[in-house]
């Protein structure tokens, strides 16, 4: 959080001031904690935000605060944990919103916008198949196939789709991702349906797998 707040604020001292009133940044950075104390205590809506925070950004900012005439942009950073398929906590992630024109939001009755842009360097992406990717056993379809529906990456996870007609001998969990030259293994199985067959009938499974990148 120091070292965040640190490298901002020096990014700050060396970007000239460009406030309506002078003397004040375009874009007022409101710290590592703010996001969290506005949330402080459950809060339902943003009224109710707004008052942990208010003081502080009086303080800060000046009597008009977060909506002061002279800030043009509210930059406001979050940290919030990323999860695997199972609930687990695997990292912490930084992200930024940007507040754009925020005395807009005091004044509703000028017609005057406002905006919001959340900047992450995590943005989900995604690749669907239509029709899908197939790939079937040696002996043709009827020894079995897979088709891949999508693949999708959202930060650190991807979460390849498919369906697929198999004997009770897959193992999902030996199942293998390549990506730009590296491999990733070991995948979590999150199924719709799970019916691997037995000796000599095949099942049916349909699901994601998502692997830890």
């Amino acid at each position: 959080d120091s070292l965040l707040d640190f490298f901002v604020k020096l990014g700050q001292a060396l970007i000239p001031c460009g406030g309506l009133e002078g003397g004040f940044p375009s874009v007022a950075y409101l710290g590592s904690l703010f996001y969290d104390v506005l949330r402080k205590g459950g809060v339902e809506d943003g009224c109710a935000g707004h008052a942990n925070v208010a003081g502080w950004a009086r303080r800060r900012l000046g009597k008009g605060g977060l909506f002061f005439d002279g800030v043009g942009a509210l930059a406001v950073p979050v940290n919030e944990s990323l999860r695997d398929g199972q609930g687990r906590e695997r990292e912490k992630h930084w992200w930024l919103a940007l507040l754009l024109n925020p005395r807009a939001g005091s004044r509703p009755e000028q017609g005057e916008d406002v905006a919001m842009l959340c900047l992450d360097s995590l943005a989900r992406a995604e690749v669907r198949s239509d029709p899908p990717v197939r790939a079937v056993g040696s002996a043709g379809p009827a020894s079995g196939y897979v088709e891949v529906l999508s693949l999708t990456r959202q930060g650190i996870f991807a979460m390849l789709r498919f369906r697929a007609l198999s004997d009770s001998s897959v193992e999902l969990r030996r199942s293998t991702l390549l990506v730009g030259g590296r491999e990733f293994g070991n995948p979590h199985f999150d199924g719709a349906v799970d019916d691997r067959g037995d000796d000599g009938r095949l099942g049916r499974v349909e699901g994601g797998l998502e692997f830890y990148l």
